[in-house]
């Protein structure tokens, strides 16, 4: 197990659902917490209680699609704790289900916003401070989604294939540099949270101009979907524990969902080796057990 005691520990989306979780286990590995989050009320809840359960907790708004609030975040956390040691780019949004040929291109705009340049943000600030230290961990949040391919949500998938990639890239050029920063790409199925209402936070700018129809429908899917991972999604709260334990055995990969997540990216290759076409899969294929 690594000593994490009184390091400081970043994490972006962390007011709630899977980057309040991996906080509250920061916390109770004796680590320094900074929460980032868009929302300031839940924001604010987070940190009263984690500091309810003994934790010190700074806590800062800010808009990871914004490269200057990222920088802003790095410079309070130096400011306020001296340092900076495990950065966890967790900050995401939910591809709203549909077809593509159906899809409005401000919704493409918001989900890579967030889900890419979010976690290209976060690494192009805080990776520098990491490897010129020469020591210190990143978790990027990406998807079983960047691992497969389903029908029905093509923004969201190519948000996260990104994600996996980027992590990859960074892994291979810290190993080649011999930065000892260690990195991983955490890979949930379903999860229980917020993501399925991701559209709260939608920025005006970015406010799709569909139909009433188109917008019905769009809204049954997102409703059928958010039902769906309610009913089979792992709970939140256990994923902080599965995400710790990757760390403290420096496991690139990190699958909530192992077995079932094995199988896919299997399929996946498979059909590639033997010059087949994709797998046919929609998003109830993505893995259940955990």
């Amino acid at each position: 197990m690594k000593e994490l005691k009184d390091k400081v520990a970043v994490i972006t989306g962390g007011a709630s659902g899977i980057g309040f979780s991996i906080a509250r286990q920061a916390v109770l590995r004796g680590m320094k917490v900074v929460l980032a989050d868009i929302e300031q009320a839940a924001l604010d809840a987070a940190k009263g209680q984690l500091e309810k359960e003994g934790a010190s907790v700074l806590a800062v708004k800010t808009d990871v699609t914004k490269p200057e609030q990222m920088q802003s975040l790095a410079k309070k956390t130096i400011e306020t704790f001296g340092s900076v040691y495990l950065v966890v780019n967790n900050a995401g949004v939910g591809g709203v289900a549909g077809k593509f040929i159906e899809s409005d291109l401000d919704t493409w705009k918001w989900v890579l916003n967030v889900n890419m340049w979010g976690v290209v943000n976060g690494l192009h600030t805080f990776a520098p401070i990491l490897a010129e230290q020469n020591q210190g961990y990143i978790v990027n949040t990406g998807s079983v989604a960047g691992l497969m391919t389903a029908a029905d949500m093509s923004a969201y998938t190519v948000s996260k294939h990104a994600v996996v990639a980027l992590s990859e890239a960074l892994y291979i050029e810290f190993e080649k540099d011999e930065i000892d920063v260690g990195v991983s790409v955490l890979c949930p199925s379903y999860v229980v949270s917020n993501i399925n209402t991701s559209d709260r936070n939608r920025p005006n700018s970015l406010i799709d101009e569909l139909s009433d129809e188109a917008r019905q429908a769009r809204d049954s899917n997102r409703d059928r979907v958010k039902d769906f991972v309610a009913s089979v999604g792992m709970p939140a709260s256990e994923v902080g524990a599965v995400v710790f334990n990757a760390i403290d055995k420096d496991e690139f990969y990190i699958l909530t969902h192992p077995e079932g997540s094995r199988k896919e990216v299997k399929d996946r290759m498979q059909a590639i080796l033997d010059g087949k076409n994709p797998p046919m899969k929609k998003f109830t294929d993505l893995p259940l057990d955990y």
